[in-house]
Order: C-alpha cells, then structure tokens, then sequence
C-alpha cells in the first residue's frame, strides 16, 4: 500500500489511491524452513529499499513487509541493520518440517526476490481478484 486512509467514509477511489497495482493474490505453499527464508529475506534492507519496475507495481520501493499470523522477533546490531531472531505462528516456533500455506502478492512468484516463493510447486492464484479488491471488501464487511 502506498498510504494510509483516513477513518470516516472510504471510497472505491481511496483504496485504488493506495493500492493502484493490478496484482493478483496467490497462496504458495512452503515448509517451515523456506518460510523463515522469506521472512529473513523480507527484513534485508536492500530489498526494503529496492525500486521495483514492472510486475504491475505501482510503488517507488518496495518498502517494508507487514506479516499478519506472525510473530517475528528481531534484534538490531552495532550498525542498526534488523536480523530475524525467532517466528512464531499462534505462538508455537516455526516448525522447519511442517508445511505452510503463504498468501502474498503474485509478483513475488516471479523472479528472484524469493527464491523459496518462486520455486514452490503449489501455487494458486487468485483471479480475477487484485489486491484492491481484497482490501474494498476487507474494509466493507469489517466496518
């Protein structure tokens, strides 16, 4: 999301304003060890700050990651750089054999960003729905 929306009356134009990126969702599924992979990957501040062209973004960088059903505990070394210390789902360690099921845009399926993201063999995507779409009836029945 680019920006944040004001409480109060929410139109169809503000999500778009926020969300403008025709992305599709998808859910891949990864074990636990490709899991903390991605949720290492998404703490790398190269990637944070990368500008992204093509894959339907709309955006400048890629920006931070906001993980929803995780609990990343991280620390900060002598030169401010974040590292992943532990994940949790509903407070139980990720566990490195289990098989995980990752909702998340579909631009990341594609090249290298993620590596563990694009190498899943069990994908499904998401359409015709775009991320927006989610977020105008997230928004809808939840207010």
């Amino acid at each position: 999301m680019l920006d944040d929306i004001d409480q109060g009356y929410v139109t169809y134009g503000d999500v778009h304003r926020i969300c403008p990126h025709p992305i599709n969702p998808v859910t891949v599924q990864l074990s636990g060890v490709e899991l903390l992979e991605v949720v290492r990957g998404a703490y790398d501040e190269a990637l944070m700050n990368f500008e992204l062209k093509g894959f339907g973004f709309r955006g400048k960088v890629i920006g931070k990651f906001i993980f929803s059903g995780l609990d990343v505990t991280t620390h900060k070394d002598k030169e401010g750089i974040e590292h992943v210390q532990k994940v949790y789902i509903n407070d139980q360690l990720i566990d490195h054999d289990k098989i995980y099921t990752l909702a998340t845009a579909d631009m990341f399926t594609f090249g290298q960003m993620f590596p563990a993201i694009a190498r899943s063999t069990t994908k499904k995507f998401y359409l015709p729905e775009f991320l927006r779409d989610l977020l105008a009836e997230c928004i809808k029945t939840s207010f």
